[in-house]
């Protein structure tokens, strides 16, 4: 029962357990929790806290006698809707001397994290509403910590750092167990970084505009095993050198045209797993299309449409130059329809729509 336990408070009163409301004071509550708190192991902290009261503090100290005697080291730390700073910082400063595994912190800022917060046994840290505050946040030292996801967007506030320079940095020096790291929902300039990973292997950006590959590429290592950018715009400035990921498996580039000009900008080792997801509707976008055949034309590519619909004349032309580049694959789930686009496509013949091609004539031709 008291496995996986979520409190919501009231103002600094808890008065809901795991979904439950209670009559009694909250005190009664916490005491109750500490009789069973060697069963604890996933802790949820939900509600509008002002203040976090000390007695709270107190059940945390319980929770790491128990766990230290049990050896328990799987403990998950959950903290959403955060209260005041200095409750929050209490909050923190005792998770940091438990053995948490994982922590999750909702509307982090920049002086919420403490440099004497050591978190010596954390390997997942997941940071979310970092724009919540102006300043810019330094991801301290962390010697144990092996997955970093840092999700930038406010999804209940307003953001008063959007657009006005950076607000998190990362210093992969401080991070040298790091395999994984996830950016979601960040701006142009939003991360900087310095250093190089030590062992990074598994990196994922979404929903994320104006990100600079030139710098953030060279601050990936060169271990890099699976790299995935979803619903993203680039700004297309490539680094000098091309990146080397000898170890690189798989590259998924979902519904972000702009990334796909990857392709031809990084060393991509033999037999890596390329797959490329777009809309119907990116066919249109004329002044990178020729960009886009050339990229594809670059490495062996399985290519997937995130809807199926009925398209002009002038797509369907963009379609079948697609399919003509060599390296282009068609993913299993689409070929009746793209099997049906070119059918019509055929079938059309002099009684098409007259259409200026020789833009994307000239593409194909390029990338052949």
């Amino acid at each position: 029962l008291f496995r996986k336990v979520t409190i919501r408070f009231d103002e600094s009163t808890p008065i809901i357990l795991n979904g439950r409301f209670l009559r009694p004071p909250g005190s009664d509550l916490l005491q109750t929790l500490s009789r069973w708190s060697d069963h604890v192991r996933t802790l949820s902290i939900w509600g509008d806290e002002a203040v976090l009261p000390d007695i709270f503090l107190g059940f945390l100290g319980d929770l790491h006698r128990l766990q230290i005697v049990r050896q328990v080291v799987d403990l998950h730390e959950f903290i959403s809707y955060p209260p005041a700073l200095t409750s929050l910082q209490k909050l923190l400063w005792q998770l940091s001397f438990q053995p948490v595994g994982t922590l999750s912190v909702d509307f982090m800022s920049p002086s919420i994290w403490q440099p004497q917060m050591t978190f010596g046994h954390l390997r997942c840290l997941r940071l979310s509403c970092i724009e919540h505050e102006p300043g810019l946040f330094v991801v301290p030292s962390l010697p144990a910590l092996e997955r970093l996801c840092l999700d930038f967007c406010c999804y209940c506030l307003d953001c008063p750092q959007a657009g006005s320079g950076p607000c998190a940095e990362l210093q992969f020096d401080r991070l040298p167990s790091l395999t994984s790291l996830s950016i979601s929902g960040a701006r142009r300039e939003s991360i900087v970084c310095s250093g190089s990973a030590f062992d990074l292997r598994r990196v994922e950006v979404s929903f994320s505009t104006g990100i600079d590959w030139q710098s953030l590429s060279p601050a990936l290592g060169c271990h890099l095993e699976e790299l995935t950018i979803t619903n993203c715009d680039l700004v297309a400035r490539w680094p000098k050198y091309q990146p080397q990921w000898p170890s690189l498996r798989s590259l998924r580039i979902y519904d972000s045209m702009a990334a796909i000009s990857l392709l031809e900008h990084v060393k991509l080792p033999a037999g890596v797993d390329v797959r490329v997801r777009m809309q119907p509707t990116d066919l249109q976008h004329v002044s990178t299309w020729p960009t886009v055949l050339q990229a594809l034309s670059a490495v062996c590519v399985t290519v997937s449409f995130s809807g199926h619909q009925d398209l002009p004349y002038a797509l369907l032309l963009r379609l079948q130059q697609m399919m003509s580049v060599r390296t282009v694959q068609i993913d299993k789930t689409d070929c009746t329809w793209v099997t049906a686009c070119l059918s019509y496509l055929n079938a059309a013949g002099d009684h098409a729509e007259d259409v200026q091609s020789s833009e994307l004539d000239n593409a194909v031709s390029r990338s052949r």
